[in-house]
């Protein structure tokens, strides 16, 4: 009996791709066959802001092609998926329905966010040295051919991400003009480089001491073989090697790479820019060399598919790297850790007890301690009316693991958190049934949690609840007085009866007596 297949997609901005995978060790897709075409979206939107018709045709052919080997390896369950290219065209919904039509394939856009998720998922299943790297601290680069993720990690788990629309394929098309022009244009493209670099702010974990620096991409791979990394155990270039790399790329030019090195024709052009990047970050980071492991968007596609097909298990905890985002952004918007923490407490204990009858699941819970991480951030703007602030910066920032929808739902929820009466917002009205269930089920949980809170003293010392029948109880233990409390859960818990049908109950002994 022939082994269950799956295969991922990936409609890249410099190139489509396919990857087919079979199960291997431990429920870990193992690839058995790699495909890719040539095919560069991104210099369309890049610079016309749309994907043109006769680059939508290649495209769709370029699929049928693909599905004909899913044939032929009988693949039943694959997923195609977009990134920058697609996503930032204005015709991205014609991009779509054509595909759709012509090949009868959906493809779905990632978020920035999503994309990076995977090569994160990637990078910490396939680099052997990443737990020891991220315990210390660590800058990781993931440089797409549209923008670059920037992220800092310290005891092994992420602070903080940024975007910047830096990609190497973009800027090469931004200049690729101006190289007719200009006598040094390398240093026209170093000094725009180092412009958009020098607003970043990434978290000082480093205690004086250099930062590990991983850079990670889809078109890596090229500059990794042009480095001398031929072997995927062989990631670490020094900053002497780095130099002397990136002084050749300057020397050469892309069709010396092309006829010389058997580089891919879209792959030399971006050689230069993306080396240039990874220099600049290790100049000012004064780190003596840097880890290139190879990664591809695919594996991760093929990993979170493999969850469900083979039952594999990542090894790294991608939720708690949210978590720790969103902490640290709390923490930087002057919120008090420990009123945090403890409101975090009371939020999972409540959605575990309203959790089986409610299917409530674990997805729910992370998104509901993630609302309550950033819910207050907006105080550090206005701290009366702080829950519409905190939703405007909620939609405007970037955390790596959640989708869109996500980003919405928690944004929502928090804008919500004021008041006692059932939200009413026309704008919800247009989303599913699904999403407005949730929204207002995490601010009706945030309200009860905001109450029991509301004094800011983490007076709770235990919290249990039990769900039985229509009654919520809350049982607590604490040596404070519980007055205003119990005001505050009576004037706040109307959502939580209206949307769950419960009567919210405390039941609260004196720890200090026992």
């Amino acid at each position: 009996m022939s082994k269950k297949r799956i295969a991922a997609i990936d409609i890249g901005s410099n190139a489509p791709k396919m990857m087919i995978a079979e199960e291997g060790p431990d429920g870990r897709p193992r690839i058995i066959e790699t495909l890719r075409a040539t095919l560069s979206l991104g210099v369309d939107t890049y610079n016309n802001q749309i994907i043109s018709e006769s680059s939508m045709s290649r495209l769709c052919n370029q699929l049928l092609l693909f599905k004909q080997k899913l044939t032929e390896y009988q693949v039943k369950e694959y997923r195609v998926v977009a990134t920058s290219a697609v996503r930032e065209a204005l015709n991205r919904d014609f991009v779509l329905a054509r595909i759709s039509q012509l090949t009868g394939m959906e493809c779905e856009v990632l978020s920035n966010s999503e994309e990076r998720y995977f090569h994160n998922l990637v990078l910490s299943e396939t680099f052997s040295e990443y737990r020891e790297v991220v315990k210390q601290s660590a800058i990781i680069l993931d440089l797409g051919a549209g923008s670059i993720q920037i992220s800092s990690y310290a005891d092994g788990r992420r602070l903080m991400s940024q975007n910047v629309k830096l990609g190497y394929l973009r800027v090469s098309e931004l200049f690729s003009q101006l190289q007719a022009r200009s006598g040094d244009f390398s240093q026209v493209m170093n000094e725009y480089i180092g412009s958009q670099l020098d607003a970043l702010e990434l978290y000082d974990s480093y205690n004086n001491s250099p930062p590990a620096l991983i850079a990670v991409g889809n078109d890596l791979g090229y500059l990794r073989v042009f480095a001398g990394l031929l072997e995927a155990d062989d990631t670490y270039l020094s900053a002497t090697a780095l130099e002397a790399l990136y002084e050749r790329l300057l020397r050469v030019t892309p069709l010396d790479l092309t006829l010389h090195h058997g580089m891919p024709a879209d792959v030399a052009e971006i050689l230069l820019p993306a080396a240039m990047i990874i220099y600049r970050f290790l100049k000012q980071y004064k780190v003596a060399g840097l880890y290139i492991p190879a990664m591809q968007l695919g594996q991760g596609l093929l990993m979170d598919m493999a969850k469900t097909a083979f039952h594999f298990r990542p090894a790294h905890d991608h939720d708690a790297d949210l978590l720790s985002s969103a902490r640290m952004m709390a923490l930087r918007f002057g919120g008090k850790l420990t009123h945090l923490e403890a409101k975090e407490r009371d939020a999972a204990v409540i959605a575990k007890a309203l959790g089986k009858k409610y299917f409530l699941n674990e997805r729910f819970i992370i998104l509901l301690k993630t609302a309550v991480w950033l819910s207050e951030i907006g105080k550090f703007i206005h701290t009366v009316n702080y829950a519409v602030y905190s939703a405007e910066i909620i939609q405007h920032s970037e955390f790596v693991g959640l989708s869109d929808r996500e980003t919405e739902i928690i944004s929502s929820s928090i804008r919500f958190l004021p008041g006692n009466d059932v939200p009413v917002d026309p704008g919800l009205n247009y989303h599913s049934y699904n999403h407005r269930l949730t929204v207002l089920q995490i601010t009706g949980i945030l309200r009860l949690v905001d109450a029991l809170e509301i004094a800011r003293e983490a007076k709770i010392k235990h919290l249990k609840a039990v769900l039985k029948k229509r009654t919520l109880t809350l049982q607590i233990e604490s040596e404070a007085d519980w007055t205003l409390e119990g005001w505050a859960v009576s004037e706040r818990a109307r959502l939580m009866n209206e949307l769950f049908g419960l009567q919210v109950r405390l039941l609260v002994t004196d720890s200090s007596k026992e």
